[in-house]
């Protein structure tokens, strides 16, 4: 399994990078950015914007 660069944010928390693409396809969804390609099948994204 590959291994996914990450960093440490001030607070603590792992960062794994940006979210530079977000696609919804007839399955499901496929994200890309600094951390690779993923792709969800299924299911329902739903998430939360903190500034």
């Amino acid at each position: 399994m590959e291994s996914t660069p990450s960093t440490t944010d001030p607070d603590g928390s792992t960062d794994y990078g940006n979210i530079d693409t977000l696609c919804q396809t007839e399955n499901g969804f496929d994200l890309s950015g600094d951390f690779g390609l993923v792709n969800i099948i299924g299911g329902e994204l739903c998430f939360d914007v903190h500034t």
